[in-house]
């Protein structure tokens, strides 16, 4: 039987085609010999698909009922795994396999964006991690008993931190406040943070490595009545290792109650201060043969100049881009308000702002950054240390706002 062309041009090896009513179906041919006729006959077997005038279609395949295939999650757990595979080695080192496995898992469930603890059994078992680290309980009841157990072993999570840090040179900056108002916890106490807020909060120090991109190595929870520099100090003694930690804080922190606990303490730190602070006086930021240090950061041209204190160095950066910008910002502002002065002199008589004069009171101040600390470092490596900063506050960025980190529901 002769078939159209577009028919025979879907025709396989081993295979032969077959037309039912008007339509052309596809079916794998076996030959075999038949001893009795003394020749080859052919015998039909699995059909293969449908032919079309534009395309093959193949025949759908069912699962039976019973079947245990499903969809899993793979691209973002893959990509977790693979950067981390260095975690889990010690983890599984360090602590007994189940609970470093079961650590594990829900930090790369975590870091995925799951943040209710009562649907990471869903997560886990959609996930390929299901099948890689398989056998795991997450039901909730099951995650609030393995919190218990791990919370109380405190002398390996600090050995897993110090093997996790192959750095000897640390940033410490004041740490990151978690509301809690748990009656089973003896940490949350009533403290002052950023926000203004008076509630009962513990205060979690972190000490990250100081590299090029800021990684967290170690963490401490203290009391959220303790002042800063005391839980620094404490977080410091609690790694119990051979390491520098050098404090990093936001002019904020400048205080001299402050300066005297770090000095007390014997803490290195780096402390930015007031443009208006009385360490330096305003006309000698303007003398250039003052500036003896030269460099560039992110492309950018930093003159620097320091003074010895007792004790502690005074130095003062001044970032060219950055003055011309603030001038610039500063002039366009004062025209603005000259503006408005102007329109409303009918109902009330206001001096408007002589720009120029204003802009040389300013001048001396704009593109300065000035920093207290007592670190033998030269200015450049004293600026790129204070720059880290900005990344560890993005990193805390991301746990209170992206991870949605900002409080805690546990009960004990």
């Amino acid at each position: 039987m002769s078939f159209p062309e577009w028919v025979e041009n879907q025709k396989k090896h081993g295979c032969e085609i077959k037309c039912i009513g008007d339509k052309y179906y596809l079916y794998e041919r076996k030959s075999y010999w038949d001893p009795v006729k003394k020749k080859a006959k052919k015998k039909t077997r699995e059909y293969l698909g449908a032919i079309t005038p534009s395309w093959f279609i193949p025949k759908r395949i069912m699962l039976p009922s019973n079947s245990t295939y499903s969809v899993k999650e793979f691209g973002a757990t893959a990509y977790l795994s693979c950067i981390s595979k260095d975690i889990l080695e010690i983890l599984t080192q360090q602590l007994p396999d189940k609970m470093a496995k079961m650590i594990y898992v829900l930090a790369i469930l975590r870091a995925k964006g799951e943040e209710s603890f009562k649907r990471m059994d869903i997560q886990y078992q959609t996930s390929y991690l299901s099948e890689t680290i398989s056998g795991l309980s997450l039901s909730g009841a099951s995650i609030t008993s393995f919190l218990v157990d791990l919370g109380r072993q405190r002398d390996k999570i600090v050995t897993v931190m110090n093997k996790l840090s192959n750095s000897i040179q640390n940033i410490i900056v004041d740490g990151s406040r978690l509301t809690s108002w748990s009656k089973g916890m003896s940490l949350p106490d009533i403290g002052h943070n950023t926000s203004g807020r008076w509630d009962p909060q513990v205060n979690i120090m972190y000490v990250f490595a100081r590299s090029l991109l800021p990684q967290p190595v170690f963490y401490r929870c203290v009391r959220g009545n303790i002042p800063d520099v005391s839980a620094m100090k404490l977080t410091m003694e609690s790694m119990g290792k051979d390491c520098i930690s050098t404090v990093v804080a936001d002019a904020g922190f400048a205080s001299a109650e402050n300066f005297e606990m770090l000095a007390e303490s014997d803490i290195k730190y780096i402390v930015p201060l007031k443009r208006n602070t009385n360490e330096i006086v305003s006309t000698d930021l303007n003398v250039r043969s003052n500036y003896k240090h030269a460099f560039t950061y992110t492309e950018r041209s930093v003159i620097a100049y320091e003074q010895d204190k007792d004790g502690y160095r005074i130095i003062v950066f001044r970032d060219e881009r950055m003055r011309y910008k603030e001038m610039s910002d500063f002039i366009a502002n004062l025209e603005k308000k000259n503006l408005a002065i102007r329109e409303m002199k009918k109902k009330h008589k206001s001096a408007e702002f002589n720009i120029g004069e204003e802009a040389i009171k300013s001048d001396p101040y704009f593109g300065t950054i000035i920093i207290r600390t007592n670190l033998d470092d030269s200015p450049q490596e004293v600026y790129e240390t204070y720059k880290m900063r900005v990344a560890i506050e993005q990193c805390f960025d991301t746990l209170k706002n992206t991870l949605s980190q900002d409080h805690s529901y546990m009960h004990s």
